[in-house]
């Protein structure tokens, strides 16, 4: 990708706003078996929050979208999916959200990366599942990363964010909040 885009920031003037699912229902119910969780440092200074549960490989990985976090109803489906098929899973919160550290307007899509990097590290061969930036973010990390990944499954993926960015950038390639 290019290096412009890796070095921009997630604020693109509210073309991406936090939301919150509102789905009820069997889905929405908390997890009903323990997940652990661990704390990453893809960076120094920079923490990366996962849940996970153990089982056999390959990992089921969910990357979240923007202004989401790593429980969400999607997340929970996920992990019902791979605790039924004994398989392990991971979720986490990207930098800029949920427990981790920083900013939503302060990470740029390569830290975001290098926090996928750093999850898929942990999990080992891995299946990527991500929805809206997620997706994208899952995009660039298996296609930098083949020999961990067994499959890439996209939800509604952010692909469309990439080619706007270049013209929205400071001098620093962030973007303007």
């Amino acid at each position: 990708f290019p290096d412009d885009t890796a070095n921009s920031t997630l604020a693109d003037q509210g073309r991406y706003r936090q939301h919150r699912n509102r789905v009820t229902g069997p889905s929405a119910e908390p997890l009903e078996f323990p997940v652990q969780t661990t704390v990453l440092h893809p960076e120094p200074g920079a923490t990366v929050v996962t849940d996970h549960i153990e089982g056999s490989s390959p990992t089921y990985v969910f990357l979240h979208g923007f202004g989401a976090g790593r429980d969400g109803i999607k997340s929970r489906a996920l992990f019902r999916h791979a605790q039924s098929r004994g398989h392990a899973a991971v979720r986490f919160d990207f930098r800029g959200h949920g427990d981790s550290s920083g900013q939503p307007n302060g990470v740029t899509i390569r830290e975001l990366i290098a926090d996928a990097k750093a999850v898929l590290d942990f999990s080992g061969e891995s299946i990527l599942v991500g929805s809206s930036l997620g997706g994208l973010i899952a995009t660039f990390t298996a296609a930098a990363n083949p020999e961990q990944i067994v499959g890439v499954a996209l939800l509604a993926p952010a692909l469309g964010f990439v080619p706007d960015l270049a013209r929205h950038l400071d001098a620093d390639g962030y973007l303007p909040s």
